[in-house]
Formats: structure tokens, sequence, C-alpha cells
């Protein structure tokens, strides 16, 4: 299908290739595969990536029919002016990639000065409270909204996909809405709830949530990639003004699947962790592993864990909480890795891990988890009941979830690791859900809805 055949429409993600966080992959599969749908992305999104590290073989990956239009954006912050006005780049990924030299062996760690550290406290809350609202993506909605107006000139494009955090990006979306065109508006994230997607600054927060209002009023639709989101927008809001509300989870790209399994090693089973340790996660996981570990090794096997994701952060976090237990020979920590490699590390463990604690994050659709039941994995599971995780894994027959004393809880651990949950076929067909073929699929149905639907 040439590309004069295919429908234009404006995809605006602020994280996108070759950024390689979490967050850029629901955008990344959409303009990947909307040409197979009738569709040609123009994706909108920054042209500086000040946070996060990058992967240079994600975007070879798109199609030819998809256009990058990269806005401007400037981190409203004194690294980003002093990068503005020529200085030396200071982001996650050239920090990343400037070798670090040993210290000398004597040398001790300098104290920290309480003035200093009052400035940085002061200097983090000026830009979080005035600076930086209602994002730190606030400088980038001038010209992301010139970007989506060229794209309408040059393409006719006449619809727009906003996905959102940044609130930025719902902003964006409003603009183009009242200049005629149809929005889709896509939350990866459950606003306005939460002390995590929210300011603790209660008039940034009146400000968020009057974005996230005006934004589930004024969108043709709205896409969730978790089936409570709509419940929190309908507690939130007046539900009688909310638009129509899809749930469309984030899929795994197929083409990354490995094509076979290896055959798993009953004398040293292996678990793995993907993705960023959050640092409000419980620790209590680890207390079970260790006790795992030991019997274990007590029958002559030996367990360890990967957490895989960047050690920039994982390190910091959970080298207290490992040392701690004495596992530092069964934790080993893999950087962040391309997704076709982390699915074959996946798919070589006996199971994966997901263990937020059983009292947080009862609402979220984790990013890890949506991986883990797109490639059939065997969760050992840590979360609340109820929960937006629990019910997807046992819709997929894949959680061997975490309850009741350390006797149940070990017996379940140990359960995870001799063999596969029986599933029925309904069970593993819904395993395809978690597929990017489907999501693609789901939100290209929508988009031709949405464009056929009569104008008000």
């Amino acid at each position: 299908m040439s590309n004069a055949q295919l429908e234009p429409i404006i995809l605006v993600a602020a994280h996108f290739a070759p950024e390689s966080h979490a967050a850029m992959f629901r955008a990344f599969k959409l303009a990947k595969y909307l040409p197979a749908f009738g569709f040609q992305p123009i994706v909108v999104t920054t042209d500086t990536n000040y946070v996060y590290l990058e992967d240079p073989s994600l975007l070879p990956q798109l199609p030819p029919e998809v256009v990058i239009i990269r806005a401007r954006y400037v981190e409203p912050t004194l690294r980003g002016l002093r990068m503005l006005a020529g200085g030396e780049a200071r982001t996650t990924k050239s920090l990343a990639a400037a070798p670090v030299a040993d210290a000398p062996p004597a040398a001790a760690p300098a104290r920290q000065k309480p003035l200093g550290a009052f400035s940085r406290r002061a200097y983090q809350r000026l830009l979080t409270d005035w600076v930086q609202v209602p994002d730190r993506y606030n400088t980038w909605v001038g010209p992301a909204i010139e970007a989506c107006e060229r794209a309408v000139a040059e393409y006719g494009a006449r619809i727009i996909w906003t996905t959102s955090q940044p609130f930025s990006c719902n902003t964006i979306g409003l603009a183009m809405k009242q200049r005629g065109l149809h929005w889709i508006a896509d939350f990866r994230d459950p606003l306005p709830y939460g002390r995590k997607f929210m300011s603790d600054n209660p008039r940034v927060a009146r400000l968020q949530t009057d974005n996230v209002r005006d934004t589930v009023y004024g969108a043709d639709a709205i896409t969730c990639i978790s089936s409570i989101h709509p419940l929190i927008l309908q507690d939130a809001f007046d539900p009688a003004r909310l638009r129509p509300m899809h749930h469309i989870p984030t899929g795994i790209d197929e083409a990354y699947l490995p094509t076979a399994r290896p055959t798993p090693d009953p004398a040293n089973p292996v678990v793995v962790y993907a993705g960023e340790f959050i640092a409000d996660y419980a620790n209590d996981f680890f207390d079970l592993f260790a006790e795992m570990a030991k019997e274990l090794s007590n029958e002559g096997r030996n367990l360890t864990m990967k957490v895989v994701g960047t050690k920039l952060i994982n390190l910091p976090r959970l080298t207290g909480v490992i040392s701690s237990r004495g596992l530092e020979d069964r934790v080993i920590f893999v950087d962040h890795l391309p997704q076709p490699e982390l699915y074959r590390l996946l798919v070589a463990a006996d199971a994966a891990l997901l263990f937020p604690g059983q009292n947080s994050h009862w609402w979220n659709s984790f990013a890890k988890l949506n991986d883990y039941i797109g490639l059939g994995l065997q969760v050992i599971a840590d979360v609340p009941n109820p929960s937006e995780a629990r019910k997807e894994l046992e819709r997929a027959s894949l959680g061997h979830f975490l309850d009741g004393n350390k006797e149940e809880r070990l017996a379940t651990f140990r359960k995870a690791l001799d063999g596969d949950l029986p599933a029925t076929p309904l069970q593993v067909a819904y395993r395809s859900r978690y597929l990017a073929s489907r999501q693609v699929g789901d939100l290209a149905k929508l988009f031709r809805t949405v464009l056929d639907a009569p104008q008000p």
C-alpha cells in the first residue's frame, strides 16, 4: 500500500526511539505496525533525550512509511540551559558512556555539606513547584503544536493520538482538537490517582487534575493500558461527561519472540526480575528468596536471580538489600538489554518475578507484566488481592501468588520452579491480548471508528 493510500495519523509521544525506556514502547510499536492497518504514522516527539538510555537498533526497525518530527525541547533545568548555551552534555546517556576512574583505595567519600544539600532541595522545589508545571516537558508544548500543525498542512492528518504521562501531551492534544482534529487520548498511568503521578504541591496538583479533566471531557475517546484506569476516572470526574473509554494493553513485539525455549536445568533454577526496582517496593521478597535458596542448596541445587535493567538505578537501590541478606553470590545484575536479548533471557528462566508487595500498586498494569504474559512465562507474584496484576495473571493462568504464611509462600515458590500451571485453551488464548498485533489492531479499529463518526 502506497503512502497516498494510507490515512495519516499524528502520534504525540514525549518518549520515542532511540530512547529505550519502557514508557517509549507503546508508541513505538504503534508506529511500527500501523502501516499494516492502513495508517501512516507521523510521530511528534522531542529532539533531546536528557534522562534515559538509548538503543541505536530501534529506529532502523521502523518501516519507511513512518515520519518522525522532532520538536525542540529544552529541559527547564540548569542542565538544559547550559546545554542550550553550548555546554557539555550531561544527559544520562552521556554519563553512562563516560569512563569512570577508580578512586584511590584510601579515599573516603566526601561528606555532603549541609548548605549544599539545602540548596539542592531548594532548587528541586523551585523546579517542581514553579518551573516544571504541569511537568518538565512544558517547554516542548509550543514547538510540538507547531510540528502537529505542519503535519496537518503537509500530510493532511485528520486525527491525533497522544500518550501520557507527561501531562503536556494532553495539552498538545487539546490544542489540536480545538483546531478541528479528532483526538484519542491515551493514558499509560492512572491519572489523577496516586502520589507517584501527581505533584505534592496542592496548586500544581490542581493544575494537573484540571489537565486530566479537560482531556477526559474533551477527547473523542480515551484508551488505557489497565482496566482499572477507567474506574479511577469515573470516580474522579463526572461519569456523564467522560468520553468513551477502552482498555487496550501494550503488547510485546512478535518480531522479537524467541523461536525456542531452552530446556530448564533443575540443578540450577533461575528466576528473573526485569525492569527498574521501584523504591517503594517491599523488600521482604528477598527474605523469602534467601530462604528458598537455602532450602534448595541443601538439596544440591543452586538458585539464582537475575535483575535485568539499568544498573545505574538497580544497583544503588538493591545493593544494601542484597548484602544484608548475604545474597551477593545469588543475585546477578544485568544491565539494560535490547528487547530481543531480554526476551531470550526471560524464556530461558524457570520463572519471572513481580513483587511490589501486598500493600501497593493494586491499580498497576506493569510493563514487565505485559512482557511476562505475552511470553507465556510462569510468574512468581507478590501482589495485592485484589489487583490488576493478579486479575490478568489469573486470566492467563500464569500467576503463582505468594499468599499466606512463610511456609505457604515457600511452597508456592517451589511449585513455580517445578512446572507450569495447567491452563485451558481460553486462558492460553487470552495471552494473545498482550501481543503487539492485538494492541495495534484494536487501536486501528478505534481510529477508524472515530474518523467515521459524524461530527457533532
